[in-house]
């Protein structure tokens, strides 16, 4: 799951992929206990609930709150539902997305730590919470996925890493002055003023203090916590509820239609859609694969090299994860991606080198999570499926039980579990 979000948004060019933040070695362990963790229901009845995360992987719990969120609106014409206590999420418009597809209105929001500057402060004062809003039309789902910032703090790492100068009036630096350099660029700034860090605050009140996580209080407040914990408001609507979707469906092209007629302004070319721009991205991106810096190529090498994973294993990976880096003299497969689940424990693999200034115990445990994380990636070399089927599996909560009965198995009497999403194909 987890992956699937992560490769959904850089096919549609919403992220760059980059070994930065999160990657690291020292973050792995975080890394394994959220994907090991599972979310609880804390509270459950026919049009509401809450999901409490319990720290695992955004994703994780999303994905399970948006099947349940999608199964009470078809049932009950409606469902509300709060997730609390979780890592990074990812990219919202995914989950809107899949619930259009089950023809369901969808509005989320997410809070999360202190990233943006509230209107008017020269600190970080608010999240830089992201809004998706989807809707289920005869051509398919339109989505609205934005941040409540003027850009998003991917933009900001990018435009970092490419040397680009980004526009005045994006963010400002840690001392609270202006800036246009994106190296000292730390602070994004609200979108629209007010407007932006009114909604971002308006959402910590949705889905951090209705679901009693709240996460700015603590973080600003005398305790200064500085876990990185993400709540997320979701609503569905079906449409079938309220008046029949194909009806429903015909208005929405016919608004369509009007809309990508309207009359141009000079120094544009067409309308677009919200997520029309991203498509596109992604049609291009299946075909030609998805590009790597150099410096982001090297910084997956020297990783691989502390994780002992072969420099021939990461190339296989390349291959399976549909990633070209640029200059390469070869291209990777466009049709092909792996999508590895860390849970597995094999024996026989080479571990990362541990501190020796650790407690032993300490070490032994740091080996064997480094053993699972290389057998993963290896395991994952040989993985191959057609991107389209995990896209669709990923975004699909149907697939869930299906996924579930099927990913969990053991080999070897040493209990090997690896989970994959891509669950066909697996060779």
């Amino acid at each position: 799951m987890t992956a699937g979000i992560h490769v959904a948004c850089v096919l549609r060019a919403m992220l760059a992929l980059r070994a930065g933040a999160g990657t690291q070695v020292d973050d792995l362990e975080a890394l394994l206990d959220a994907l090991a963790a599972r979310p609880d229901v804390a509270l459950d009845s026919p049009l509401r609930f809450v999901l409490d995360g319990m720290r695992c992987a955004g994703p994780i719990a999303m994905m399970r709150a948006i099947a349940v969120a999608g199964d009470r609106a078809r049932s009950g014409g409606l469902c509300v539902g709060l997730v609390r206590n979780t890592t990074h999420t990812g990219a919202i418009g995914r989950y809107a997305h899949a619930l259009a597809e089950r023809g369901c209105i969808s509005v989320i929001a997410v809070a999360g730590i202190p990233l943006m500057a509230y209107h008017g402060a020269r600190v970080r004062g608010v999240s830089t919470s992201p809004l998706a809003i989807g809707v289920p039309t005869g051509r398919g789902p339109v989505v609205l996925d934005m941040a409540t910032s003027v850009a998003a703090l991917g933009r900001l790492v990018q435009a970092r890493a490419a040397g680009d100068h980004i526009p005045d009036g994006w963010a400002i630096a840690e001392d609270g002055t202006p800036t246009t350099d994106p190296k000292t660029a730390a602070i994004p700034l609200p979108l629209g003023g007010p407007k932006g860090s009114g909604l971002s605050l308006m959402f910590e009140f949705m889905a951090g203090l209705l679901s009693g996580a709240p996460v700015l209080a603590p973080a600003l407040g005398p305790n200064h916590s500085t876990r990185h914990t993400q709540n997320a408001f979701i609503l569905a609507l079906d449409v079938a509820a309220f008046r029949p979707l194909v009806d429903f469906a015909a208005d929405a092209d016919e608004l369509i239609d009007v809309i990508k007629r309207l009359p141009l302004r000079d120094g544009f070319d067409e309308i677009l859609l919200p997520g029309e721009r991203g498509r596109r991205s992604e049609t291009v991106r299946r075909t030609t694969g998805i590009p790597i810096r150099p410096a982001t190529w090297e910084a997956l090498r020297v990783l691989a090299r502390k994780l002992a994973i072969a420099s021939t294993r990461l190339a296989a990976c390349s291959s399976a994860w549909l990633v070209a880096p640029e200059g390469a003299a070869t291209r990777t497969s466009a049709t092909a991606v792996a999508m590895p689940m860390p849970g597995c424990r094999r024996r026989g693999v080479c571990a990362s080198r541990v501190s020796r200034t650790a407690p032993p115990n300490c070490r032994r445990r740091k080996r064997r999570r480094m053993r699972t994380l290389s057998a993963c990636f290896t395991k994952a070399s040989r993985a191959r499926v057609d991107l389209g089927t995990v896209s669709a599996r990923a975004c699909d909560p149907g697939h869930g039980r299906a996924d579930s009965a099927v990913a969990e198995r053991s080999r070897h009497g040493d209990q090997c579990s690896l989970r994959h999403r891509a669950v066909a194909a697996v060779g």
